[in-house]
């Protein structure tokens, strides 16, 4: 049976901004998905490739009962 094999983040065009940018929300250093609603849409599309990422981001940051800005994205209610 053939296996479903996924791009890598670097393949995709992504990088350690846009991992951050899920993490917080905001574009920073300008090197993310940018602002407005462009860059939600952006950012919605990139949240499955890139959350494994973004949670280690977010372990490795200590933020005991909180979740990364990009969890919205999970949720039914925002889709």
């Amino acid at each position: 049976m053939p296996r479903k094999r996924r791009k890598s983040r670097q393949k995709l065009g992504y990088h350690s901004g846009h991992v951050l940018q899920l993490c917080t929300g905001f574009d920073f250093f300008g090197d993310g998905f940018g602002n407005g609603d462009d860059a939600i849409k952006k950012m919605r599309r990139a949240w499955p490739i890139l959350k494994s990422q973004v949670m280690e981001m977010w372990a490795r940051r200590e933020r005991a009962g909180r979740q990364p800005w990009g969890c919205r994205f999970d949720k039914k209610i925002n889709a």
